[in-house]
């Protein structure tokens, strides 16, 4: 199994824009990648500019 996260800092008032084309990625991901298990993001509570992304892979190949 493969996994990364990333922190990602989004510019000031580019917060809703952001989510919406990290859920579009999200959707076509699991639609087309059988091996992603988790594609997902969170954003911070203490810094709404921050997020987390998280990916976790069935193996190497399917991160690459």
């Amino acid at each position: 199994m493969t996994v990364f996260i990333a922190t990602l800092r989004i510019k000031a008032g580019q917060e809703q824009e952001f989510e919406r084309l990290q859920r579009e990625l999200s959707e076509l991901t699991h639609a087309n990648e059988p091996d992603t298990i988790v594609y997902d993001i969170l954003r911070s509570r203490d810094d709404p500019s921050t997020y987390v992304v998280y990916g976790r892979f069935r193996n190497e190949a399917a991160f690459q």
